[in-house]
């Protein structure tokens, strides 16, 4: 059985979950962060495709990080959470 981390560089997240047989507590972890993240833009922009680009752009309130760059820690998280 395949993981998450066996697909390599998927073209986003959600091709790699369509595309794996299961997600090892760290993949299921990353993923519940990313929505998170996605979902508070959608909430903080009440745009969709706004959201989608703000998470792609360096933003100095989390030192440069991109905030889809942001899910790979806890207090990454948490400053995302304070914007």
């Amino acid at each position: 059985m395949k993981s998450l981390a066996d697909h390599g560089s998927a073209e986003t997240t959600s091709d790699a979950i369509a595309q794996a047989e299961y997600l090892s507590r760290d993949e299921a972890d990353y993923v519940s962060r990313m929505l998170y993240v996605e979902r508070h833009a959608v909430d903080l922009f009440e745009s969709n495709a706004f959201a989608a680009k703000w998470m792609r752009l360096a933003n100095e309130a989390l030192a440069g990080l991109k905030p889809i760059e942001v899910p790979d820690s806890q207090g990454a998280l948490d400053r995302v959470r304070g914007l």
